[in-house]
């Protein structure tokens, strides 16, 4: 059990997950969440501080756990990086906590934009169904289905 989870820290948990030893201050684990998450280094240890100031001792402990559960990034680190296919880019890149390269007003624009088409569709059947057109051809469906047996 002990040697699957050094396993799976060494690979960086197959999320890019490592400790940033080349940019620490302490343990480089603020550095390398930040590297995780895709934002400054700084940002994140401010995080920490205020983690200490409000939780106290819980902080400190979590930090300790992430310091002996997170491998230091690999010094060949684009051999250790590991890539997805992205299926809207059509080409591997690195993986990322965020999937998503296009800003969340795009992404919602083209949710809008399959949600209209899909309330028109809707909207065409259900125009269809209500119409004497339906009846007619249920009538001849009846008709037809009557003829067989």
């Amino acid at each position: 059990m002990w040697s699957e989870f050094r396993k799976k820290s060494r690979a960086g948990f197959d999320i890019n997950l490592y400790r940033n030893t080349q940019k620490k201050k302490i343990g480089g684990v603020c550095a390398g969440l930040a590297d995780h998450f895709e934002i400054d280094p700084n940002i994140m240890r401010i995080l920490l501080v205020a983690g200490l100031i409000f939780t106290g001792a819980v902080a400190f402990w979590a930090y300790i756990g992430a310091w002996v559960a997170l491998s230091p990034r690999p010094i060949a680190e684009e051999a250790a990086t590991r890539y997805e296919y992205d299926e809207g880019e059509r080409r591997y890149r690195r993986k990322k906590i965020f999937r998503y390269q296009r800003s969340s007003s795009e992404r919602l624009r083209d949710a809008d934009e399959r949600l209209s088409t899909l309330v028109r569709r809707v909207e065409s059947m259900e125009r269809y169904v209500t119409s004497r057109r339906f009846d007619l051809d249920k009538a001849f469906a009846d008709l037809h289905k009557g003829g067989r047996s």
